[in-house]
């Protein structure tokens, strides 16, 4: 259940529908100007931690639970014409 419940809200995150006050918690990893399969995954930084209780904030499961889903379920396709 909390795993699901951090989903969601990463998944709000990525969406920009978190209030503005919460949306600096996560941030996207930089790839530069490549356009690459792993650029277009948008994978979240995993912030620097110290402690045991840093490493269980929102903002570190919140970047492993995004980072651990497969691109392909929140990627969407491109038409083929």
């Amino acid at each position: 259940m909390i795993i699901l419940q951090i989903a969601k809200c990463v998944h709000s995150r990525v969406t920009n529908r978190l209030p503005l006050s919460l949306m600096n918690i996560f941030s996207y990893l930089h790839y530069g100007e490549r356009n690459t399969r792993q650029s277009k995954a948008r994978k979240l930084c995993l912030p620097k931690t110290r402690t045991i209780v840093a490493t269980r904030s929102i903002a570190n499961m919140g970047a492993k639970i995004w980072n651990s889903i497969k691109p392909e379920l929140y990627i969407k396709k491109e038409k083929k014409r």
